[in-house]
């Protein structure tokens, strides 16, 4: 009875669409990005660079996607992980994250990885909820690049003074993992962003 029960359960949630299992059991999705969240992408860089000509820098914008439930409720978030362009500095890239409201992207936060070492990971455990997140970072003192971890502070994700010993087992995005799309190969619509702030 309590095993028939508990089916039940679990066929109801998945039909919901709630996802119930671990970050390590999740796949994580690289298809064609939803035109929507290449225009919060779009969107996020110009408020980033307002002084900047947008259609002058996207077209060496290169990034990556995947998406994953890092707060459990059910609806995935995106990481974008910008590959080269202007939004890169000298020493690292960010890595945009999105998280679905209808049909549409809101701009939650972002972390950074090293220029060079485009690697984002994540980890068994959370904060506030959100899963923590490590990625290769560099730092003057001591002179090194080391995976760092960020955690979420229930607004954003922080870099934390926390470094890694070893590389984490579950690496979501690299530069071979997922294909790498060109910024200015999708056109440009205007209807899909949400702020909060």
């Amino acid at each position: 009875m309590k095993k028939q029960t508990l089916l039940g359960i679990t066929a109801s949630l998945t039909v919901l669409g709630v996802n119930f299992l671990p970050v390590k059991a999740q796949k994580t999705t690289a298809n064609q990005p939803n035109f929507k969240l290449v225009n919060a992408i779009t969107e996020t860089i110009h408020k980033e660079f307002a002084d900047a000509d947008l259609n002058e820098i996207k077209k060496d914008i290169t990034f990556q996607y995947t998406e994953l439930d890092l707060n459990q409720d059910g609806i995935k978030e995106s990481l974008v992980s910008i590959q080269q362009g202007f939004p890169c500095n000298n020493r690292h890239c960010p890595v945009y994250i999105y998280q679905k409201v209808g049909n549409n992207y809101r701009f939650i936060s972002y972390v950074f990885t090293s220029r060079g070492e485009l690697e984002v990971a994540v980890l068994p455990n959370r904060n506030k909820g959100w899963i923590n997140i490590a990625a290769p970072v560099f730092t003057y003192e001591p002179r090194e690049i080391a995976w760092r971890v960020f955690k979420f502070d229930g607004k954003q994700y922080q870099l934390t003074s926390q470094k890694l010993r070893f590389k984490p087992k579950q690496i979501v995005l690299r530069e071979n993992l997922v294909p790498i799309f060109n910024l200015a190969d999708f056109p440009e619509t205007n209807q899909s962003y949400s702020d909060p702030k």
